[in-house]
């Protein structure tokens, strides 16, 4: 079985892949696996669509390069697969038989509608991994400095796309709960294939290209690997409830807190106001409706400056 953990970075999906690595007869990729979709978007075809010989050539072209960059020599030529898919089968089923094992994975970046293609045009697996956007955002913007309103817009739009996405090889977890409850929330996918969760306190955390995994030390989720996980990253926000950053994830992803169960926290009306315009205005802004370049330059630095450094203090 394959399985695809679909997720922004700093949502969890390194420790969620790295619990399922552990689990009997799981081989799990804990890096990002991107060369797949890229293929897709760049030949302009569906995963189950047959290709000709130059389009096989780009898609071997990059799965071999990515797949390279984590220590895994793919071995595939390009008369052994037709489609996206098989070539993405042909990969992990070498992973799968390196390990002896029957199931096996990898993250992805991956927007919404590509997560639909992958269920509708193939037989994958799919978890997304969900975690508040006000921690979320935070721990984005601390480790990358790049745009707030893009990351939260990317989070709102994957959000919705599971809370109604209905396909039985489809499930999402909150991070807030694979962290508090590790054994309940990875028995929503371990069904999948009749396993059972391994206690998180029995777990030996390491995380690596494929076949060298080393120990891990920078992922503050997995705390002292010896005891429970660390719950600390959890609910963050609170401490900075202040921040321009959670003020405007609150105001933007109010809906979507509200139905993942996410405490709400203070809005004001205030908040509303400042940031359900600076919302508006971005989503137009993204999508090339700002009338005139001057207009736009005009209404960024008047009325929606940036979440940046300096703001955000």
């Amino acid at each position: 079985m394959r399985l695809v953990i679909a997720g922004l970075p700093r949502c969890g999906t390194t420790l969620l892949a790295t619990l399922l690595h552990q689990q009997p007869g799981v081989r799990f990729v804990t890096d990002y696996v991107q060369a797949h979709a890229h293929a897709a978007e760049r030949l302009r075809v569906r995963h189950d669509q047959a290709l000709d010989l130059a389009q096989r050539r780009v898609a071997l072209a990059l799965a071999r390069d990515n797949w390279l960059r984590l220590r895994h020599v793919v071995l595939v030529g390009t008369g052994a697969f037709r489609t996206l898919d098989e070539l993405h089968r042909a990969i992990l089923g070498e992973l799968a038989a390196d390990a002896g094992v029957g199931v096996v994975g990898h993250k992805a970046v991956l927007e919404p509608g590509a997560v639909a293609d992958l269920l509708a045009q193939t037989d994958v697996h799919v978890i997304v991994m969900l975690r508040d956007p006000r921690d979320a955002v935070l721990s984005h913007w601390h480790h990358q400095g790049t745009s707030a309103e893009r990351y939260l817009a990317q989070w709102r739009a994957m959000a919705r796309f599971a809370l109604a996405e209905r396909s039985p090889r489809f499930a999402w977890v909150r991070y807030e709960d694979l962290v508090r409850t590790p054994s309940e929330a990875l028995a929503r996918v371990l069904g999948w294939w009749g396993a059972s969760a391994v206690a998180a306190s029995e777990l030996v955390f390491t995380r690596g290209a494929v076949g060298q995994d080393v120990a891990w030390v920078d992922n503050s989720s997995f705390g002292d690997v010896k005891r429970v996980l660390d719950s600390a990253p959890v609910e963050r926000w609170r401490a900075r409830a202040g921040s321009k950053l959670v003020r405007y994830a609150q105001v933007a992803c109010a809906a979507e807190i509200e139905r993942l169960g996410y405490p709400p926290g203070d809005v004001t009306i205030a908040d509303r106001a400042r940031f359900g315009f600076h919302r508006a205005y971005h989503t137009l802004d993204q999508r090339g409706v700002a009338a005139t370049e001057r207009a736009r330059r005009w209404l960024t630095q008047r009325l929606a400056p940036p979440l940046d450094h300096h703001e955000e203090g």
